[in-house]
């Protein structure tokens, strides 16, 4: 029998469960083992669902002998310590964005998973999606010649319901390290920077709390400057009223042209695009194909634990998009531009 990947999972809430369901669907060369939460009644069920160990605490999960990879998908402010100690105990690591709440500790993470030798990833899954792939493509062949300008959306209107949801640490900004930008914003610079591979290289922001009775913004206004000089502009917001249907999550700008992406959670997954030269818009409709974005990105992991390789998503990758992140909260906080990547 061929080598199987045994992940262990940390935190057993709702998202980890369609990681479950991700590994045990489409990714042959992986099982879970064995999975650990707080709540034994998450962690039993869990461990029931997917035929896995349930540990009796977070160490005996992360030093088992049984396990080559952590996932991890536990309240933010616990991320870093949970997965510098996976690391320490000779595991590949999955976690959960944030990597980390401080850039500091990120930056301990990936040097620690340098030092290693082992994986450390973060599922920013929205990469895996098929317009999203079909627009990097549309990018790189010159379609709309060089980038000028991008777009990154996610207006949201949460209710009392989602902050109360896992005894409502998502609203504590010391559990959390922020709202919509940390939790949803991370995934768009991610998806932009994957779709024109350009970095962010300076941020200037406002965010404030406009709707509901948490401690973490609920409304975001972002200024970007790319790598190549390019402008971009971030909304995001867990309080905007009045959610309209169809938005766009992502659209970028070139000197030849444009395009947009449908929303992510529609069943018609789609590219728009304009060309300069026809004056016309062309939809494109994108199939996702055999894999859904988060059997995709697990397939990706697993082969690239298998082969000693890299997953698609480096940790390089997802420190940058936390940083840009974390600067916007940091201009928030001093009224000036941030520098990124210095």
């Amino acid at each position: 029998m061929s080598k199987q990947i045994r992940y262990g999972i940390l935190g057993c809430g709702i998202f980890a469960r369609h990681v479950g369901e991700g590994i045990q669907n489409a990714v042959p060369s992986a099982c879970t083992v064995s999975c650990f939460d707080i709540s034994d009644k998450a962690r039993d069920e869990y461990a029931e669902r997917f035929g896995c160990r349930p540990a009796a605490n977070e160490e005996e999960l992360i030093v088992s002998p049984e396990i080559d990879c952590i996932y991890i998908a536990t309240p933010h402010c616990f991320h870093f310590s949970q997965a510098i100690a996976a690391l320490k105990a000779g595991k590949h690591v999955c976690v959960e964005k944030p990597m980390a709440i401080s850039l500091a500790e990120a930056r301990k993470l990936v040097k620690t998973a340098e030092r290693s030798g082992k994986i450390l990833t973060v599922p920013l899954m929205t990469r895996y999606r098929a317009h999203v792939r079909q627009a990097r493509e549309i990018v790189k062949n010159g379609t709309i010649g060089t980038v000028t300008a991008i777009q990154i959306s996610g207006l949201n209107h949460r209710d009392s319901e989602y902050f109360s949801r896992s005894g409502g640490w998502i609203k504590q900004r010391d559990m959390a390290g922020g709202g919509p930008l940390i939790m949803g914003a991370i995934h768009g610079v991610d998806t932009a920077c994957f779709v024109t591979g350009l970095k962010v290289r300076g941020i200037s922001a406002e965010c404030d709390r406009f709707v509901q009775d948490v401690e973490v913004e609920d409304f975001a206004q972002c200024v970007l400057r790319f790598s190549n000089g390019a402008l971009g502009h971030i909304q995001w917001a867990s309080g905007a009223v009045g959610k309209l249907p169809g938005q766009v999550p992502l659209r970028v700008w070139g000197t030849e042209g444009q395009l947009a992406l449908s929303n992510h959670w529609t069943h018609e997954l789609k590219v728009h695009l304009y060309k300069l030269k026809t004056r016309k818009w062309k939809e494109i409709p994108c199939q996702q194909g055999e894999y859904t974005y988060i059997e995709a990105f697990f397939r990706d992991l697993t082969n690239a634990i298998l082969e000693n390789g890299r997953p698609e998503i480096s940790s390089e990758d997802a420190y940058h998009a936390l940083e840009v992140i974390l600067g916007a909260y940091r201009s928030n906080e001093t009224g000036r531009r941030v520098e990124i990547g210095l």
